[in-house]
Parts: C-alpha cells; structure tokens; sequence
C-alpha cells in the first residue's frame, strides 16, 4: 500500500503541475477506432490508446479519478510513475516508451505535407485541403511538396517529419499501410518520424483527411502528440466472413499472388484472388514467375520458386495430384495442369466459402488425387489395365478450325497446354503423334506441348539417320532425317530404360510436307527390340499406295537397324482409312495392314470399342461426335496383344484437335 500511497501522489503532482504550466493536450474530441465516415467527435474516450490528447478546459478531477480509482491501468501517467519512482530495486526495467510525434504545438509545427509524384487531382486536393485547414484553424502554415521536391531539399533522402498521402515509392511503410487496407477502409497513423493517411482508394485517402480535419483540428486544440500506432482507422473487419487471414502468422495482405508460366495457374492463381477478396476483403496483385522473388507469395502451380519444388517432389505422377499447403512463409498451391489447377481454384473456393472467422494457412489445409475423385466406372480410363506392360498414345494434334464458329482454344500455345496436361495424366510409355512441328502456327503449339512433355519424355523429333529414298514417282525430294521439321513425332519415357538402336525419317509419296512416316528401334534393359512407326497418309480409303510407302519405310529401318525382320513391332498413325463403314468401302488401306499380319488393337482388346465413348476419332473441334471417321490406329505385330484400348474424346481432346487421341495398354505375348 506504501508504494500505492508513492504513486497516488507523484501522479496528482504532475497533474497540478501541467495545469500550471498550461500545457494542454487535445482530450475532449477523441476519435473513435471505427470512425464509419463520421464527421463529428464522438466525445468518448475510446481513442487509440498510443495516442495522449488532452484539452485547456480539462478539469484535474477527472485526470485525479483515472489514476487514484485503478491500482494499474496501463496509462500514460500511471507508467510515467512507475518509471519514476520503482516498487523496489528488484522490480523489472518498465517497457520502453513508443517514439512519439509532435504534429503541432503552439501554433507551430515540423512538419511538410509530401504527396507522391503525379498524385491524382483527388490526392493532391485532399493535400492541399489539409493544408487549408491547418491554417483557417489553427493558423499554422504548412507545405504541400511532391515526393521529388522533398528528396531534392532533404539531401536525397525520404526521412523527416512529414505527413504523408498515399503511397510514395521508396517508403515502405506507407505502401504497406495501403497494402493493409480493405476497399473502403482508411487510416491515419504515426510510423517511425512520418504521420500517415492511407487509404484503399484515394477517395478513401481524401475521406480519411475530411475525418481528421473535422475531429482533430479546433482552435481549441493546442497541440497533438502521437505515439506510434493508428490515431483512428475505418475498420470494416467485422464485416468480412475472415476478418483476419493469415499464412504462417503473416497477415494475407502482405502476399502476392505468383503464377507458373501456363495459362490454366494464371486462371487458377485469379480464382484464388477472388476468393481470398470475397472472404477477406483483400485484392492480392496476380503476377507472374518471372516477377523477382520475395517473402511473402502465394505460389500456384509448378513456379521456378524452391517452395514449389518441395512439394511438387511427393507426388510420383504429374497432373493428377494437388495440394495446398504453406512452406515457411509462403503458401503452395501445387498443381500441374489444367484438370488439377481447375480442381484445386473449386475446392479453394468452397474452402473459403466454408470457413469464418480468423484463418491460419500453416500446414495442408486441403490436398486431393482427381483420378480418386472420378466416377468408378472411369477409373479405368486414367488406370492400366492388369498386367499392362506397354502403354501406347497416338494423337493426331493440329486442328485447322480455330478461327471458325466452334472455337475454343484460339491461342496455341494455350492449346499446346491442354493437350500436354491430358496426356500426363494418362501418362503413357510411349508417344507418337501427327501434324504437330516447329514451323505450325509460328511454333506455339509444339513449344508449348513439348515443353510439358520433355520434362518426362525424350523426344526422337530430330533423327540421327536419313532413309534416301526418292519418291515412288522420282519426283526429287529434299530428307528432312536430320532436320528440325519432323511432323511425325516418337517420344518415350525417360524412366523405361530404352536406348535408341536406330531412328529415321521420309516424306510419303504425295510430296506434301506433313505426311510421311518417322521409324524407331529401341533396345530394353533386357535386350529385346521393340520397332514403332507412326505415319500420316494423303489417302488410303481406296489406295494401298500410302500403307505400302510406309510399310516400305519399315522394311528400311529393319535393314539399317539389324533386328530381325519378325521383330516386335508397334504401327501408328492418322491413316486416312477406317473399317467402322457399313460397307467397306473406306477400308483398302485398313485390309492392307490386316493382310501383312498386323492387328488393329481396337478390335482385338480385351476391352473394346464397345467400352469407349465413342468409336470414331475424326470430329468437329469443340464438339464431341463418335459416328464419324475412326481414322487413328494402333496396330501390333509379334508378340504384342492389347488389354484395353480407349478413344479419349473428353473435354480437354474435344477442344483442342479435330481428331480423339486413341491409347492402347499392351501386354508382351
């Protein structure tokens, strides 16, 4: 009670001793924390509590119940006692004082009014307002300046007293006091030797000035001393289902949204700033990888981040997985393709739909497999058939209808992405495809599916031989066997263990530059060879010269290879026949494989055409029809059979190609 007795009254003699020396805060026109756009005091005391105001016509009785009523209150005075005369020598060092600010005294102040450069007339008129006030009330003169003025007459420097609108370029804190605010929300606050208005918008800013100027500005008020902290802020936080969000503590208005370099992450990457702005209230900036790194990011897809890495590392196959989860500071939205990147921006959105209240991304908030996810009778779509040793994809790629009514995909590149994505999820052994090459549609669709696939994929686009066959006809022919412009494309998994025994490639007879045929022999870990050969025909309805021209090139890669002529052997291609016709009149070229030997792996599968969507792979892009052409073909020889074939006609193959990609599980005899 002794040292009670001590601080009652050191704490009433300082108080007489202010009223003495008539040094008057601002008191009676307190704002409150959540002003709402008031123009008024509201005559309570429910200030910030960093900042001391206090007014002339105060009375001592009230300042004497503050402190005389309550044996600790925290206050400024009762800490100012304590600090002055301590309990005993054993008590703890009292906590530091904030640095506190002087905004005006006497009719005098330190400070200038910094706007920043190339403000907006709504800036530098709520400046200029203030300014206007200071003097009509206050009478004190002060000076509106640019951000370069008062660099150029502050030695280069941005330091100082200033009171500072908006956000200046090369000041920290008030781009993170605006990067703070929701959209609506205004403050004004005291940060190291600046006093700050911010706001979400400058309409904000200016309304933020008009709060001020109304409740803290009065002839009465003699002087404002601020500590650091917020004098006043419009807070709508009660408003938002999250009021407060946060990844790893940090709060969600410090991050930035970074996108890999694929269209579906930027779609995915703006949904998820949608949600996070309908929960939050907080509109985070999107960009993309090539942004330089910081802190605090909100990764989504597989970015050139090292966060991204770790967690993409669990996951044994591509673009089936996703997860959400946060790596030190930062948050990792990993997916790797359209069909996961669509998955996870829908179960992000449902996820902030599900939540409210204050919300920590510290561990994995959601994580999910979408071929788990399919209905069960598709399972068998993304998953080998039992006993699988061999899975075969064909696709024919270009599609010449992308400016016409059924577009989807007008940008290759974007398109290049799609189809990529869906084949990795089938993920496939090997690959062959038509009409897709550097030179189609400037490149865009080739760079654009090889950069997915080669990340898995080895690619024998650019082949170490030549066959030098002239054409049938002798019309003189430039080879292409070692040049970048191959149409008919063989890639294989990296992880097979395959090596190349041979590979080579020709035009067909037509001379027309996409149709030809690219031949393969590779050699496996167990020594045994295995020929493929994808072709693309001008026309083998009622012709057996483009099945004999590429028959003949397989004849050629045997001779120049070595293997044995009944060697283990895969055909492939989009060969302009089909045996799906009643009548059989579109069958010659088809009737020609049949009689070398070859089987059709749609035919003889365990699991037929009858268990596929549809029958025919040659469609109208953007439409899904299975009643026209089954051109596409996998064909086998010598010691391969088929356990499932499949025509792929979803969504993703509907919209990107006029032909289905047709994909066959085979099983060594």
């Amino acid at each position: 009670m002794k040292n009670r007795s001590i601080r009652i009254i050191i704490a009433t003699l300082l108080t007489i001793l202010m009223l003495l020396s008539s040094v008057s805060l601002i008191g009676c026109d307190k704002g409150t924390d959540t002003p709402e756009g008031s123009s008024e005091s509201t005559g309570t005391d429910t200030a910030v509590e960093t900042t001391e105001i206090t007014t002339d016509t105060e009375t001592d009785s009230e300042t004497s119940e503050s402190t005389t009523d309550t044996e600790d209150t925290g206050s400024a005075d009762t800490e100012s006692a304590d600090t002055e005369a301590p309990e005993t020598e054993d008590t703890e060092a009292p906590a530091p004082q904030p640095v506190e600010l002087t905004l005006f005294e006497d009719g005098k102040t330190d400070f200038t009014i910094v706007i920043a450069n190339g403000s907006t007339a709504t800036v530098s008129g709520a400046a200029n307002e203030l300014a206007s006030a200071f003097k009509s009330k206050l009478d004190i003169d002060i000076t509106v300046v640019t951000e370069s003025a008062y660099k150029e007459s502050n030695g280069g420097s941005i330091s100082g007293s200033k009171i500072v609108f908006g956000t200046l370029a090369q000041d920290v804190a008030s781009i993170d006091l605006k990067k703070s605010l929701r959209p609506g929300e205004y403050v004004a606050s005291a940060v190291g030797d600046s006093f700050y208005f911010a706001g979400s918008s400058d309409d904000d800013v200016a309304a933020a000035v008009a709060y001020f100027s109304n409740n803290y500005l009065k002839a009465s008020n003699r002087s404002l001393v601020l500590s650091e902290g917020d004098l006043f802020k419009n807070d709508l936080s009660d408003r938002m289902p999250i009021p407060n969000m946060t990844i790893s503590g940090n709060e969600i208005w410090r991050y930035k949204i970074v996108y890999d370099d694929t269209y579906h992450a930027q779609r995915c990457a703006n949904n998820i700033q949608l949600a996070i702005a309908d929960s939050t209230g907080y509109k985070l900036d999107v960009v993309g990888e090539s942004t330089p790194e910081s802190k605090y990011e909100i990764l989504v897809g597989k970015t050139n981040r090292a966060e991204s890495d770790t967690v993409r590392g669990k996951f044994a196959r591509p673009n089936v997985y996703y997860e959400v989860t946060a790596v030190g500071d930062k948050a990792v939205f990993m997916a790797e393709g359209y069909a996961t990147l669509t998955k996870l921006s829908t179960e992000f959105n449902w996820y902030m739909i599900r939540n409210s209240g204050d919300l920590d991304i510290a561990t994995t908030v959601m994580s999910g497999d979408i071929i788990a996810q399919v209905d069960p009778e598709d399972i068998s779509m993304f998953e080998r058939a039992e006993g699988t040793d061999l899975r075969v994809l064909h696709w024919n790629m270009a599609a010449p209808y992308l400016n016409d009514a059924n577009k989807v995909y007008t940008d290759n590149k974007i398109r290049g992405e799609v189809m990529a994505d869906m084949i990795l999820q089938f993920l496939p052994d090997i690959i062959t495809t038509n009409e897709i090459y550097l030179g189609h549609a400037g490149g865009k669709l080739y760079d654009a599916v090889m950069k997915e696939l080669l990340e898995y994929y080895n690619i024998l686009d650019q082949s170490p031989y030549e066959i030098g066959k002239p054409n049938p006809d002798s019309k003189p022919k430039n080879q292409f066997g070692k040049g970048p412009t191959i149409h008919e494309n063989i890639l294989y998994k990296k992880d097979l263990g395959f090596t190349v025994k041979w590979s080579g490639w020709r035009y067909n007879y037509e001379n027309v530059y996409y149709h030809g045929y690219h031949t393969a022999v590779f050699t496996d870990a167990a020594g045994k060879d295995l020929l493929v050969s994808v072709g693309h025909y001008a026309d083998a309805r009622t012709s057996t010269r483009c099945p004999e021209e590429h028959n003949a090139a397989i004849a050629d890669a045997k001779a120049a290879s070595g293997v044995a002529d009944n060697v283990t052997t895969i055909v492939t291609g989009d060969m302009y026949t089909w045996n799906n016709n009643s009548s059989g009149a579109y069958a010659t070229g088809y009737n020609y494989w049949v009689d070398q030997g070859y089987t059709d792996s749609q035919v003889s599968a365990k699991v037929n055409a009858n268990n596929t969507v549809h029958y025919g792979t040659f469609h109208t892009i953007g439409k899904q029809e299975g009643s026209r052409a089954g051109e596409d073909f996998i064909w086998t020889k010598n010691g391969l059979s088929a356990l499932c074939y499949k025509v792929l006609s979803n969504q993703q193959a509907t919209d990107t190609s006029d032909h289905y990609p047709v994909m066959a599980d085979l099983k060594f005899n």
